[in-house]
């Protein structure tokens, strides 16, 4: 079963019933990553250059910029020209997805800027980057043994997308029985009233 593609599909259409006319959502492919045989190696060799505690103006806009053109764009993901400007703070509502090579989703997650710059904090060692990156595995249990993850994600939302991150977490641990597995935890205290009416017109 392609949990990925389906739980793309429900992300869809949550959207298509709650985004207003302010904004049109775009949704990316879903593409492997990373897209060489020698993105660890690479990872780790650059790692060795990096400055030592708190790093330059656009240090992180260049390194990720260099991942983008290397193990991304290759894969067919178009890239907006203006988020180059402003790579991390570039403002926009989004959700994304990662998953294994079989399409089992590991981890949903959201935030209000470029999605490919949350997608990569968790694509490189926790050591690089600790404070943006919780979920270590991706790198440790995955991309080190020379297996590929699965991502994909949709931006520049008219809503919070909180509520789109945790309607897809509730319609997994309905179906699953649980969270995905890299997700810690679903505060109920957070699963609101405005989520619960667009579950309700999904079905």
């Amino acid at each position: 079963m392609k949990e990925l593609s389906d739980y793309f599909g429900i992300a869809k259409r949550a959207i298509d019933i709650e985004n207003d006319n302010s904004t049109k959502p775009q949704f990316s492919i879903v593409f492997d990553f990373p897209f060489t045989d020698d993105y660890v190696k690479w990872i780790n060799n650059k790692s060795k250059n990096f400055p030592k505690g708190r790093k330059p103006r656009g240090f992180w806009n260049k390194f990720y910029s260099e991942i983008i053109e290397n193990q991304i764009k290759p894969a067919g993901v178009k890239i907006p020209i203006e988020w180059y400007n402003k790579l991390i703070s570039y403002p926009t509502n989004c959700i994304y997805f990662m998953a294994d090579d079989k399409e089992r989703i590991l981890y949903i997650g959201k935030c209000e800027y470029t999605p490919l710059i949350r997608l990569l904090d968790r694509l490189i060692p926790k050591r690089l980057n600790p404070s943006e990156n919780n979920v270590p595995e991706i790198w440790d249990d995955y991309l080190v043994h020379g297996k590929k993850i699965k991502c994909a994600y949709c931006y520049n939302l008219s809503f919070d997308p909180e509520l789109l991150e945790y309607l897809l977490l509730y319609e997994y641990r309905n179906q699953k029985g649980d969270l995905p597995v890299l997700n810690k935890k679903m505060s109920k205290g957070k699963f609101h009233q405005k989520t619960i009416k667009i579950i309700s017109r999904l079905k």
